[in-house]
């Protein structure tokens, strides 16, 4: 059975078929997640972050013009998302001083790849990968392990291509400074960054794998979005207890207005007049036209508050 497209399953989501988005979300899960756990170095907090791409990519789907691969498109949404994180947490990550590293320390290395097993080296890999700073862990994966383009990765992250050519090859330099002491490198690697050669380290880069979230990852995401497409339910700004306190409150004031001597009171000595009835209380009223007019924009001002906390619970939810 021939496979859906990225397209193909965009086109049905957009259509109503939302379960159509949750094969992209299996399709993409892992490698999304695993840019966003070098970047945030925190399993946890990497899960929900990819949980909110997601969704976000979903909500936005829409917007998704075509003009990029929609693989490129949902890594920018998830960079973005793992930047605003790290910028919230301001979080310091402990980085190796690349500026201090030798080639002569990494020539003495003894302990060479070939000796460890597979699942060592994965491990190995891996566990260095996440002590990078979490731009040029982030780099380094999109390059090396998704096979993207200088240009592409500069689509997703908004780095000019110069930019990511310096950070890459310091990436680089990390990376083996960190494998150092357990693997066996080549020093002619780190000379230039785009020789044949570096093909050896995106073989390294593609032993680490990607890393897995949840086995229910796919179902929360779902579950997050159908709870986006439900209504939300808008809380009453004023309570019922509100509400009886307030028509009370007119009640007793039309009450007062209606037999107590208003017009006597406040412009007259003798308090023993009346108004006959609240009809006549009401046409002795005079009121400017720019009376009425704040009367009228007030009302639509009351009126429209329970939508406008409505939109403001959306927002904050």
């Amino acid at each position: 059975m021939k496979q859906d497209t990225d397209q193909d399953l965009i086109d049905k989501t957009l259509q109503g078929h939302s379960h159509a988005f949750g094969v992209l979300v299996e399709r993409y899960q892992n490698f999304v997640f695993t840019i966003i756990l070098r970047m945030v170095k925190q399993r946890e907090a990497a899960e929900e972050i990819a949980q909110d791409s997601f969704v976000k990519a979903y909500e936005k789907l829409a917007t998704f013009e075509g003009r990029s691969k929609f693989s490129s498109w949902l890594y920018s949404i998830a960079y973005r998302k793992a930047l605003d994180y790290i910028k919230q947490q301001r979080r310091k990550v402990a980085h190796t001083d690349i500026e201090q590293l030798s080639d002569v320390a990494m020539d003495g290395v003894e302990n060479g790849l070939q000796q460890l097993i597979a699942k060592e080296k994965k491990e190995l890999i891996q566990q260095c990968i996440m002590q990078l700073s979490e731009t040029n862990a982030a780099l380094l994966t999109f390059y090396y392990f998704e096979d993207l383009s200088v240009r592409e990765i500069s689509e997703i992250t908004e780095l000019s291509e110069d930019n990511i050519k310096i950070r890459m090859f310091r990436g680089r330099k990390e990376l083996y400074s960190l494998l150092a002491p357990h693997i066996k490198i080549p020093i002619y690697l780190m000379e230039k960054p785009y020789k044949k050669d570096e093909q050896t380290f995106r073989e390294l880069m593609q032993m680490g794998g990607t890393e897995k979230p949840s086995k229910n990852f796919a179902s929360k995401v779902m579950l997050a979005i159908q709870a986006e497409k439900e209504p939300v339910k808008a809380t009453p700004l004023v309570s019922l207890k509100g509400w009886i306190v307030l028509v009370f409150i007119f009640v007793a004031s039309s009450a007062l207005l209606y037999y107590f001597p208003i017009e006597n009171a406040l412009f007259s000595k003798n308090m023993t007049q009346s108004f006959s009835n609240f009809n006549e209380m009401m046409s002795s009223l005079k009121m400017s036209k720019g009376m009425w007019y704040a009367c009228v924009f007030l009302s639509l001002f009351l009126v429209q508050l329970p939508f406008l906390k409505r939109f403001l619970d959306k927002q904050r939810s």
